[in-house]
């Protein structure tokens, strides 16, 4: 009976946890800026800039609107750009609200927004509530400029009976510095996988070094 009681108390919390979560990522994609939307040749939306955005994330969400646009821009250069979009918001902390708020997963493979804020809250989200108690959010990390080292087609992939054309990113980047705040410690590499569905490029896997 006992066990029976446990069992309740843990599916209830995880059940809270996960919509939570769903709740917080909703709040991503449906709140931003409604003047800065990119959609698709049937008007639907594929990406939206953040509310709070940084300066340097609106010039690159820009950049990625015109690439969008172009019909000379080529696979790999859009999945350059998808990860460009992604450390801007991902790794900058002046516009977040806390360890749960986690950016840049409306650049993410739906099937795997769950496991990527599961795995950030828990590793490089894990101390931001902590820290914006401790300190002003605007001297926390602020991504200001990224580099792509490289981009290559790697192993397409496959999610049940569906096969995506793939590529492999490479990327570094750097913080604003700032008075009282080691920025230093924190990472500036790292290596994604980029997938093409449909008219849209989505995150679905990335390593940190």
């Amino acid at each position: 009976m006992k066990k029976q009681k446990l069992y309740g108390v843990v599916l209830i919390a995880l059940l809270i946890a996960i919509g939570l979560v769903i709740g917080i990522i909703v709040y991503q994609f449906t709140n931003g800026d409604d003047d800065k939307v990119i959609v698709d040749e049937n008007q639907q939306q594929l990406y939206k800039l953040p509310n709070g955005a940084t300066e340097y994330q609106i010039l690159l969400f820009d950049e990625l609107s015109l690439a969008l646009k172009s019909n000379e821009t080529t696979k790999p250069e859009l999945a350059g750009l998808i990860v460009k979009n992604f450390i801007a918001d991902f790794y900058t902390w002046t516009n977040k609200k806390g360890t749960y708020d986690v950016g840049g997963l409306q650049f993410v493979y739906s099937p795997e927004i769950l496991n990527i804020h599961s795995s950030a809250k828990n590793l490089f989200y894990v101390d931001l509530s902590y820290l914006m108690k401790q300190n002003d959010p605007s001297v926390l990390l602020e991504v200001d400029s990224i580099n792509i080292k490289y981009v290559d087609p790697e192993e397409n992939f496959v999610y049940g009976n569906t096969e995506y054309e793939s590529y492999y990113v490479g990327a570094e980047w750097s913080y604003v510095p700032k008075d009282g705040f080691n920025e230093e410690v924190y990472q500036t590499k790292g290596y994604f996988s980029v997938l093409v569905r449909d008219n849209k490029l989505e995150i679905y896997r990335y390593f940190e070094e």
